[in-house]
């Protein structure tokens, strides 16, 4: 039923715009038009799901296009009246120089109506179902979804905020490579302060597994430039992955230097894709270039639905009334944001243990426990 709403209110606020857009063409045309126009090409291209306010905010939409029209037609009364009272034709062409200017009043509600577009255009984007994050970086790539093809060699950065999924979409990617050699290194689980490039070197030789353990289990003393020796050995001549997850520190040094080593940017028959991910804009600019990153974006309801029932919660009584409401304040207070769907998948858990006892889950905790979350990672 409230799929049923959405579609109609969309439906609505579509055939209005064209009935307005046929009513007043150029010059006089509707007041914010370019943001209806972005809004519109969103609701043609998305599919929108149920979630809350998105009723609200369709209902917003539709009147802020009334409003805008009504605008228009008492500022075009007024022009017509200006004009109607005997001006000569100097005062005309001034009239016309005018009819670009407006007044106070006007201009606060030509701010405030754009405020209004912003907001819903954003609300309407987090609500919209978006391709699977791992698909566009597969896309980055190479531009189709295959990453086995052989002779490519790329940097890629993935940046965004704590919990947006930069691990999670990274990993679906490293999973499903079927490259030669395959290497996971995440920066904050093997050092702790300053950068250590032999920590590095010992971590990335003991997944490649090829006779080097020797190197990285303490029993012999080696200096950098033999692990980095070892390590070019152990990755001549194949394809290989390798992902640097968690880069905090602005000093990339050994990046630099690992990259002159086994030189995976010169042209070869084999593969080298190289994946970072960081919070940090700038820092993924420097190691992969401008033209090689990819900013997180939220995740579609549907994915986080997933996350929150996780295994574990995919037998839950969907159409109950309290499962049906408590799943769109979850989706919607996850903001899109994989880790705080999988902290409700947590708490869910715990509550459910043992018992029934998720029904009687309380929507106000979940509330705020959900904006908490959302507040500690974005500080």
């Amino acid at each position: 039923m409230s799929a049923d709403i959405l579609q109609f209110l969309k439906n609505k606020f579509m055939d209005e715009l064209e009935e307005a857009e046929e009513e007043h063409p150029p010059p006089h045309d509707i007041p914010l038009h370019s943001y209806f126009l972005q809004i519109r090409e969103l609701l043609e291209t998305k599919s929108l799901t149920p979630s809350t306010g998105m009723k609200d905010c369709l209902y917003d939409l539709s009147i802020a296009l009334t409003d805008c029209i009504l605008f228009l037609e008492k500022r075009k009364m007024k022009i017509n009246k200006d004009s109607s009272q005997g001006q000569e034709q100097e005062q005309g062409q001034g009239q016309g120089q005018r009819q670009g200017h407006y007044s106070l009043p006007e201009l606060w509600f030509l701010c405030k109506t754009k405020r209004k577009l912003i907001h819903i255009k954003k609300k309407l984007f987090v609500a919209t179902s978006h391709p699977r994050p791992s698909q566009n970086i597969e896309k980055l790539v190479l531009g189709t979804s295959e990453l086995d093809e052989e002779g490519f060699s790329k940097e890629i950065g993935i940046v965004g905020i704590g919990g947006c999924g930069k691990t999670l979409v990274v990993r679906t990617v490293f999973d499903r490579s079927r490259m030669a050699r395959r290497i996971w290194i995440n920066l904050q689980a093997i050092q702790k302060g300053e950068v250590d490039f032999k920590k590095i070197l010992k971590a990335m030789l003991k997944q490649c597994d090829d006779g080097q353990r020797d190197f990285v289990d303490g029993s012999v003393e080696v200096e950098e430039e033999e692990l980095l020796e070892a390590l070019c050995k152990a990755l001549w001549s194949k394809s290989y992955l390798l992902v640097f997850d968690g880069i905090w520190d602005i000093n990339l040094d050994w990046y630099f230097r690992l990259k002159e080593r086994l030189q995976w940017c010169n042209k070869s028959n084999h593969s080298r894709l190289i994946i970072i991910t960081t919070r940090l804009h700038g820092v993924a600019k420097r190691m992969v270039g401008p033209n090689n990153l990819y900013r997180m974006q939220p995740f579609s309801n549907e994915i986080i639905w997933e996350l929150i029932t996780g295994r574990n919660l995919y037998l839950l009584p969907e159409k109950h009334p309290i499962v049906v409401k408590m799943k769109d304040e979850m989706i919607y207070h996850s903001h899109g944001l994989p880790l705080a769907a999988t902290t409700f998948n947590t708490i869910m858990q715990n509550q459910t243990y043992g018992g029934s006892k998720f029904l009687c889950f309380q929507l106000d905790f979940i509330y705020h426990l959900s904006n908490l979350i959302f507040f500690m990672m974005v500080t």
